[in-house]
């Protein structure tokens, strides 16, 4: 399951790698109505929220279809200009009027492009189709929550109120809480820009793309770029360009967002992945790994110390064949190490290994 984007004729100058103060607070929105996505800033999320100004928090209750998954595509306005010399602004104002220069039209097609919305199904295009578009997605489950009820009707009735509103919210919000995070933020994403810049210019965009993220990788003979997701979706680049914005509170999301009209974007986490983080396809080897009972019952066993073959045979009543091929299974999953002492192999289980899989099922195999 990858998102492929054909990039053939991509010219470099229309590949721009900038951090983007609008994403950034997207991502921070997300965390904070989402907390258990990012386990890793849940203190950070409960302490932001706790000294919060309760009309501030009513009113982002209202609005939190935007960030909660998926993020909605008006948290990267730069890309969304047709040409390719919009780029992301230094401040949160910058961008904030990027967004207000959007027609309103252009506008409202960003805030309701979620799943479900009535989108025309006209090949190449991804706009609310028909008169009553607007009333019909603001219609769907995804405004069941009460909070939202006002937003909706706002929307429907004065849509201009409403987008001076949300630029309202995300103000308040880089006063009360953004500004201080993305003074913090930015020279760090500023290095890695540069840093991603220079590497593209030196040795291409197939090392770049690596260097953001084992997720992505990049075939230069078909000029494919492929991002690991939990979905299949292709996506042809024509004439447009590409932005990459890396994300320090978005880890370890890699998000790709992309419009009929202008460039695609590409949110990337810095820094890089952590060592030895597996690849979608990785765990998916692992996840088979473990699924089966045998295989389990082994995990359990070599979870207390190293084993030979024939050890394993005996004591779960198989042929060495069969413990062979058990073994060749979370070999390849990566989820066993092998040693060998004189005329015999040892097999132990990687427990670190094992323990990204999770607490739970680490303690079933140590039970």
């Amino acid at each position: 399951m990858t998102v492929k984007i054909k990039i053939r004729g991509l010219r470099r100058d229309h590949v721009q790698i900038a951090p983007s103060p609008l994403t950034e607070l997207g991502m921070a929105l997300h965390i904070l109505a989402e907390p258990a996505h990012h386990p890793e800033l849940r203190e950070w999320s409960a302490r932001v929220s706790s000294h919060m100004d309760q009309n501030l928090a009513d009113r982002l209750r209202e609005a939190d279809f935007l960030w909660r998954t998926p993020l909605s595509e008006i948290f990267f306005t730069p890309a969304c200009a047709p040409d390719h010399r919009t780029q992301p602004g230094i401040t949160l104002t910058d961008e904030l009027n990027l967004l207000d220069a959007l027609p309103e039209k252009d506008f409202l097609d960003l805030l309701l492009d979620f799943p479900g919305a009535p989108h025309s199904t006209a090949p190449g295009r991804r706009t609310l189709a028909g008169p009553h578009a607007c009333e019909l997605a603001l219609s769907s489950g995804t405004f069941s929550n009460p909070y939202q009820s006002a937003f909706r009707q706002r929307l429907i009735d004065t849509p201009a109120l409403a987008r001076t509103q949300l630029r309202e919210i995300f103000q308040d919000c880089a006063e009360t809480f953004f500004s201080d995070i993305w003074a913090q933020a930015l020279p760090q994403l500023s290095a890695d820009a540069r840093l991603k810049r220079d590497l593209l210019k030196q040795r291409g965009l197939r090392a770049m793309v690596r260097s953001a993220s084992k997720a992505m990788s990049l075939d230069n003979r078909s000029q494919v770029l492929t991002i690991d997701k939990i979905t299949d979706r292709y996506i042809a680049l024509k004439d447009r360009g590409i932005n990459f914005v890396p994300t320090i509170l978005g880890r370890p999301h890699v998000l790709v967002t992309h419009r009929t009209q202008g460039r695609i974007s590409i949110l990337y986490p810095t820094p890089a992945d952590r060592p030895g983080a597996p690849s979608l396809e990785q765990m998916k080897l692992r996840l088979t790994a473990v699924a089966h009972p045998m295989r389990m019952r082994l995990c359990g066993y070599l979870a207390y110390g190293p084993h030979t073959t024939g050890e394993l045979a005996q004591a779960h009543g198989l042929t060495a064949p069969e413990v062979s091929r058990h073994l060749a299974v979370l070999r390849k999953a990566n989820l066993i190490i092998t040693h060998r002492e004189g005329r015999y192999l040892h097999h132990q289980l990687d427990l670190p290994a094992m323990s990204r899989l999770g607490t739970d099922f680490i303690e079933s195999v140590l039970r």
